[in-house]
């Protein structure tokens, strides 16, 4: 009866154990919870995930800390709260939660290779602002599902919004399972989706870049033998600093935002991308860039909660490789705004 009040009345004590009441996580939580972090420990994600595949290897046995977890954004929009993120993982597929609570690994060592190109479906006709979530859910019907990858178009919207393309990749857990889901007509909505492997569409999308640069290169061709405003356009190409780039290592998954404020005062950030736990961080020059590295040397950057591993200047293939990605990027805007 005692238990029984004390529960009643709020308190942490509770009668016997049911499997959703996980220490101040609700069902939806819960839910989250257990398919985020499943997620991160997926072969799908930790082969591409520079910071947490690092994590995993500085313990023998693979174990990361669900404090360090709780400081990824996604898992932090859920909770925060350690022992109910443990308490709601007893039991999920693929991972192990330590005797103390405050730890996680896999169930099987990390793969020695990984291709998931084989298992990886386009499906084209989704609605552009359903969530993960709703995708998943829906492209779970044709078997287990690793991850979805929502695709979309380059620049942002009006309020700086990401804006998403009717269409995406999705990733199953086993190859018969995208080969079954590319063999059934489906429909999302009462829509039917265009559907095809992800090689194929890869495939696809390269040959009608290749057109379109054939067409475009024989379009300026005769601008510049007219003399066209065209041709003066087109000439305008963007050509970026080299040697003024930086990576930051160990970042998680911040939001670039929280990177540019902190650097601001020392100088302007031209671009900064967050990709495999690393951000990737541009300067107008090569000057701005080494004012960076040295402010960080005396006082090393913080972003948010956040603290850098390394804060390494990029040289040679990576650098140069960033570079041209950004630049292709630019130029790809301005021939959009142009024609």
């Amino acid at each position: 009866l005692k238990l029984q009040f004390l529960y009643l009345i709020g308190t942490r004590a509770r009668p016997p154990h049911h499997p959703l009441d996980t220490m101040g996580l609700n069902e939806d939580q819960t839910k989250q919870i257990k398919r985020q972090i499943k997620f991160y420990f997926s072969n799908s994600n930790i082969m591409v995930d520079k910071f947490l595949l690092e994590k995993v290897k500085e313990n023998a046995e693979g174990w990361v800390e669900l404090a360090c977890l709780t400081t990824f954004n996604k898992v932090k929009q859920i909770s925060e709260d350690v022992p109910a993120i443990a308490e709601a993982l007893v039991g999920v597929e693929g991972i192990v939660v330590s005797d103390d609570k405050t730890k996680v690994r896999r169930v099987e060592p990390l793969p020695e290779k990984w291709d998931p190109l084989p298992r990886t479906v386009y499906a084209k006709g989704v609605p552009e602002d359903d969530t993960h979530e709703v995708l998943t859910e829906f492209f779970e019907k044709f078997g287990p599902v690793a991850k979805v990858m929502k695709r979309n178009w380059m620049g942002k919207g009006p309020n700086g919004e990401r804006r998403f393309k009717p269409s995406c990749y999705v990733e199953f857990e086993k190859d018969e399972d995208a080969k079954k889901f590319l063999e059934t007509e489906v429909e999302y909505n009462s829509v039917k989706l265009q559907t095809m492997s992800k090689e194929a569409h890869m495939a696809e999308s390269a040959e009608k870049r290749a057109q379109g640069k054939s067409e475009k290169d024989g379009k300026r061709k005769l601008d510049d033998d007219e003399g066209s405003p065209a041709a003066k356009r087109v000439k305008c190409s963007v050509e970026l600093a080299p040697n003024a780039s930086i990576k930051f290592t160990e970042v998680g998954e911040i939001e670039w935002k929280l990177v540019k404020d902190a650097i601001k005062e020392t100088s302007d950030v031209r671009f900064c991308v967050i990709e495999n736990g690393s951000a990737l961080v541009m300067f107008s020059s090569q000057e701005a860039r080494d004012k960076v590295v040295a402010q960080n040397k005396e006082a090393a950057y913080k972003f948010g909660e956040v603290s850098p591993k390394e804060c390494i200047a990029l040289e040679g293939e990576e650098e140069e490789k960033f570079r041209k990605e950004m630049e292709t990027k630019i130029n790809e805007l301005q021939a959009n705004k142009g024609g």
